[in-house]
């Protein structure tokens, strides 16, 4: 079951913060919503894309600092991560 996302949700995600800010979207929760709207999706990737916080697929990536996702509009998407935050996004996982 896909779960949907709330318009509160979708306008605190339309807002990627600037890099000097010390906080933002966890990557689990940014998977969630791109997948439960595909219509946000294309908005998000450009922002996260303009900010330099994610790449294409077809970009050459390390497997310790990126994480992969497939969103249902069949976008890949790769994040840049801390080891720590992979290390509690793996453990979060299992």
């Amino acid at each position: 079951m896909i779960k949907r996302a709330t318009k509160q949700e979708l306008m605190v995600l339309r807002r990627i913060p600037s890099a000097n800010e010390t906080h933002g979207i966890e990557i689990a929760e940014l998977i969630d919503l791109l997948r439960a709207s595909p219509s946000a999706t294309r908005h998000v990737l450009l922002r996260l894309s303009e900010k330099q916080l994610i790449r294409t697929d077809t970009q050459e990536m390390s497997e310790r600092s990126h994480w992969c996702a497939r969103t249902d509009a069949g976008d890949h998407v790769l994040m840049t991560q801390s080891a720590k935050s992979m290390r509690n996004l793996y453990r979060d996982a299992a």
